[in-house]
This record gives structure tokens, sequence and C-alpha cells, in this order.
């Protein structure tokens, strides 16, 4: 039988996991912003909607301001409050089964001394709890030697088993072993990564039924589903592992049954019946055929595979961010040197072998000493009646902000509709790397001709252009060459020159 004891010190339990789980939203507030967003993902409820984007970027919770901690760390805290969550759903649990004994702790008049025995034992908590406070706090696991952001009580945790190198702690979906699957269902070896990705793409919306690639009843397209189901479904209890997905499948299924019920608009073609994956041209056409025992066969012998199906439908769309990522990672990868493959892939590296928190940082040791100086800080430049930034990220006066043209947006196609502020930095960042490497992308060698276009379309018309034009000569290796006069007025290939100039003949 649990006694009053035991009850005490589960509550003060429940009580040091609530703090514990505060201290870590407040000194890391991503978990926070991250995990509310995938609600708002999830639940189209907009009950966050009320929190600025500003505040999101600025990563505060009230008057919190704290350094970003890395991906690796935020996951790692996040399946540490999972498991104190486990716990106080244990505690919770244990505590509606309790049932106390009167009679040990009963006081008859007169007995003073058992009173001062129950006081003298109340009085001996105290250096329990500190020591069991102590397993929930930050840093609590750390060692002389090795100085570790995870408490005692989850320093058995290690987020590299939750994740392999190349998902990045959730960064990114690791798809190419799904890839080589795919392969053997549509029986063509030239279906390439990006085009693969395509097809994944479709289960973000409808397109997955109304555009399928291959026969959608075939044994190994279904095969391929229900992996890629199981992996993606996996994927996000291990990328979000705050959020309930118990409550997500139960969302699914339910919406499966909502969906297969009614037919999907196809356009000009009708409307498509997910059971019997047809297309019909009119609605009554449609409902007349769904009595027939055609329709309930297929809904019964196909009910397991369109469940599933549909549940990959959803964890698509929830990972639709985690899906653009790794196709703009994929890019970028086919845009490298095999130098460049090697450096990123050894980057990838580094960061998946370093430890959750390197020697190296430091947790705001000087900050918190000076919280003072940085509160007076604070206040001069929240008074600075929001003057707008230069490029240096200072404050400048107004009219100096409107002489600079800052006010004038630039965006730039190449750069992925980045905006630049002000003509200043817009023709700058022409020979910067985010812009050579939009360039690259489209299989264009950066020149001097290109500055100033700003425009996709543009870029590949001048391109083509200069290509197909005798003015531009290109090399056999593709590249375009750059032209030089010398001082007769002779235009000739900037190779052809130097080699000229070297055995002196210019």
């Amino acid at each position: 039988m649990k006694t009053y004891e035991d009850a005490r010190a589960t509550l003060e339990e429940l009580e040091l996991i609530e703090n514990a789980v505060t201290s870590r939203l407040r000194r890391n507030p991503e978990i926070f912003y991250r995990n509310i967003d995938e609600v708002d993902l999830v639940e189209h409820s907009g009950r966050f909607d009320h929190i600025p984007s500003s505040q999101k970027s600025a990563n505060k919770v009230y008057t919190v301001k704290k350094s970003r901690r890395s991906r690796k760390q935020i996951l790692a805290q996040e399946h540490e409050i999972k498991s104190f969550l486990s716990q106080y759903l244990k505690d919770c649990q244990s505590l509606g089964r309790v049932e106390f004994d009167m009679s040990e702790y009963r006081v008859d008049n007169g007995s003073v001394n058992k009173l001062l025995e129950h006081i003298e034992r109340i009085k001996e908590i105290h250096p329990k709890d500190d020591e069991f406070g102590d397993q929930y706090a930050m840093f609590s696991s750390s060692t002389p030697s090795n100085k570790n952001i995870i408490s005692r009580k989850a320093q058995n945790l290690d987020i590299n088993s939750y994740f392999t190198r190349d998902e990045q702690y959730g960064e990114y979906l690791d798809l190419e072993p799904f890839h080589q699957k795919w392969l053997s269902v549509v029986k063509n070896g030239d279906v390439t990564l990006l085009q693969f990705l395509s097809e994944v793409e479709k289960f973000t919306d409808q397109r997955y039924l109304l555009q399928p690639a291959v026969n959608r009843n075939s044994s190994r397209y279904r095969e391929f589903v229900a992996s890629l189901h199981h992996y993606l479904s996996d994927y996000a209890a291990r990328a979000y592992p705050l959020l309930s997905w118990d409550l997500i499948h139960a969302k699914a299924q339910e919406l499966y049954h909502t969906n297969v019920a009614k037919p999907i608009p196809s356009g000009e073609s009708g409307v498509f019946c997910i059971p019997c994956d047809k297309r019909f041209k009119t609605d009554t056409v449609y409902n007349a055929h769904l009595p027939g025992k055609r329709h309930v066969g297929n809904l019964h012998k196909n009910s397991s595979f369109l469940t599933q199906e549909h549940s990959l439908h959803i964890f698509c769309r929830y990972l639709s961010r985690e899906l653009a990522r790794t196709r703009e990672f994929v890019e970028r990868k086919l845009a490298f040197t095999t130098e460049e493959r090697t450096q990123e892939l050894e980057r990838l590296t580094d960061i998946y072998d370093s430890p959750v928190y390197g020697r190296q940082e430091q947790e705001d040791a000087q900050e918190d000493e000076n919280k003072e100086t940085e509160d007076k800080e604070d206040s001069v430049l929240d008074s600075s009646m929001n003057l707008p930034l230069g490029p240096d990220g200072f404050p400048i006066p107004y009219w100096l902000y409107k002489l600079q043209g800052l006010d004038i947006e630039y965006p730039c196609e190449l750069c992925g509709n980045f905006v630049y502020n002000g003509r200043r930095q817009f023709d700058k960042h022409f020979g910067e790397q985010r812009h050579v490497f939009g360039l690259r992308r489209l299989g264009i060698e950066p020149s001097a001709s290109f500055k100033g276009v700003t425009k996709i379309d543009d870029a590949k018309q001048l391109w083509s252009h200069l290509r197909s034009t005798s003015s531009g000569r290109v090399s056999s290796e593709g590249k375009l060459e750059v032209e030089v006069e010398d001082e007769d007025g002779n235009v000739m290939s900037k190779k052809v020159y130097d080699e000229l100039k070297k055995q002196g003949l210019l």
C-alpha cells in the first residue's frame, strides 16, 4: 500500500519535472517555436497566430535572450524532455492508484511524542529533495573532463542512435535507399534522384492519385508505399518527439474514411474514385456505381493499402519542409565539384561525430554576470525611436537611410528570391557566392555579361544568345571564354593574349 510519504515524493518529482521542462524552454525557445509551427500544420487551428514571426526569428520567450543552440542540441533536449514526460505520465498514473492508510498518521489527544516524531521525519526530507532535483537539472551529467548539456536522469541518451549522418538530426530525409527501390518499381534505371523526389512530392497533395507514375494496384508499388510509409512515420516521431503522433495516426485514419467516401475532382476528366482507381465523366455516373459489387469489393479488398497510402500522404504533407530541404541539398550536391563534395561530406561527418556540447562552448556565464549592463544597453536600443539598421547592422538616422536608398528593395530570383536593401548592396551581390551558385545551378558559367540579370528566364536567354553568337567564343568544355583587346584594337581570347604576352609579341 502506498503511503503518504510515497505520494509526497511522487508529487515533488512531478514538480521537478515541470520545472526542468520549463527551464529548457526558457533557455532554448526554439524547442517551443518549432513545435507550435508543426502543431499549426497538423491542426490548422491557428491558435498560435498571435505570436509574431519577428519574435520567433529572434528566438525569444518573454524577456529571455540567449544564443541559439545547434540542431543537434535541440533534438537531444527534445528527446530528453520526452523521457521526462514519460516519467511524468507514470507518476500521474501511480497517484491515481494510491490508497492511504490513515492510521499511520493519526495522533491521539495528548500524544505529543508522536507529533514530534512526525515533525522530525518531515525535517529529514530536504536533503533527499536536493539530490533528487539535481538529476533533472541541465549539465548535471557533466564530468570534470566532459561537459554535457544532458541531465543525469537522461545521461544514457545518445542522439546519434536516433538519426543517421545523412539525416542530420531531422534536417534532411535519407531517401537514397528508396530511390533504388523505386527503380525496380518503375523498371527504369534512368530515373534520377531528383525525378524520384518529384514523385515523392506528389504525395503532398492529390497528384499521387491523379498522376501516378505506375499502376497503383501492382504489388511492387504497394510494397514500396508500405516501406516508405514506415520510414516517414518513424522519421517524424524522431524529428518531432514532443508531438503526439498517436493522435496524428488517429486523425489520418479519420480523414481516410472521410476522403474515400467522396470523389476527387480531376479537371475536365470528371471525377476520380479512389477505391476503384477509375475516372468517371459525371457525378451521376459516379453515384450510380457506388452500390455496385465492383466498388464495394474494391473498397473492402484495398482498404488496408488505401489506408496506408493515405497515411503516407498525410506524413508527406507534414514533412513538406523537410522534403523541400532535401531537394535543395540534392541540387546543391549536383552542382558541387569533387573537392566541394568531399568537403561537404567531411563537414557533415564532423557534425555527426562531434559531442552534443563542445568544449569550446560556454553557457553564457559572462552574460549572466553582466546582466545588469546588458539590460541597460537593451533599454537604450529599445528607446532609439526604432531607427532603421544600416548595412553594418547598427541604427542610422532615417535621412541617411533614405539617402543611401536602403528603403528600396531589390529581389533576385537567381539568389532564391533573396531581397537586397539598397543599390550598393544589390550591385555588390553579383560577385558573391550566393549569386554565382544560382547561375551555376542553371548550368551557366558566371561572367561580367550577367551583371544586372536577376531573372532566371533572362539569364537562360542571355546564356543561349552568348553561346550561339560568335562575339563570345565557347570552349570545348562548354565554358564562356573571356575576350580582351590589345593596344592596337585586336580582339582575342584571354588565353591567346597571355600566350602572346609571354612570348613578347605584344
